[in-house]
């Protein structure tokens, strides 16, 4: 009987210590349940913060390159930006224009022809205004005369400058083209003139 006793003590303590155990257990999964939910729930509101400020820089930075392109294509100076391994990552409508290329393809070769003179020899690949800039050659108002495909002349004063790196794309040259056919054209007739009247 006294055996029996110490049995049956032994199989309740050893119940009571089953029961304890699958309590704890219970009750740590559940704090560690609910610790995981409040996280995953805390990281969600998180994240959706973050997607919001996301979206709203990629709006405001939209919107300053298109800004940006508005007041390009605003001027009448021809702008290209390029790389320094001579890819024309940008161009202006004026510059689109004047080399008959077109703004969504500008990996196309231009129509219009660069001369080194009124009816001279055209000028080498490796020697036009873009492929210097491409090298990162700086230079100003280096002339040039344009034959393009309808027939005309016009006389280019080009200049390149070098932009500051950024994270995203390196250094960038700028390519500056200004129509100076009109300014051309004036000062040859007074030259002309000048000599006349001499």
């Amino acid at each position: 009987t006294r055996l029996q006793g110490d049995w049956s003590s032994d199989v309740c303590s050893s119940d009571l210590l089953r029961l304890v155990i699958v309590v704890l257990s219970l009750s740590f999964i559940g704090i560690t349940a609910h610790l995981a939910t409040r996280r995953a729930r805390a990281l969600r509101a998180l994240l959706r913060r973050q997607a919001v400020r996301l979206n709203r820089t990629v709006e405001r930075r939209s919107d300053q390159d298109r800004r940006t392109t508005e007041i390009l294509n605003g001027i009448d100076t021809a702008v290209a930006r390029i790389t320094l391994s001579g890819r024309v990552l940008a161009i202006n409508n004026a510059y689109a224009e004047l080399y008959a290329i077109d703004p969504a393809d500008t990996a196309a070769p231009a129509r219009s022809v660069e001369y080194d003179g009124l009816r001279g020899m055209p000028i080498p690949p490796s020697e036009r205004p873009l492929a210097r800039a491409g090298r990162g050659e700086i230079f100003t108002d280096v002339r040039v005369w344009l034959f393009t495909p309808d027939g005309e002349w016009r006389v280019l004063s080009v200049t390149s400058k070098r932009l500051a790196a950024t994270e995203s794309e390196g250094t960038t040259m700028l390519l500056l083209a200004h129509d100076v056919t009109a300014i051309t054209h004036a000062q040859r007739e007074r030259e002309r003139l000048t000599a006349i009247a001499s």
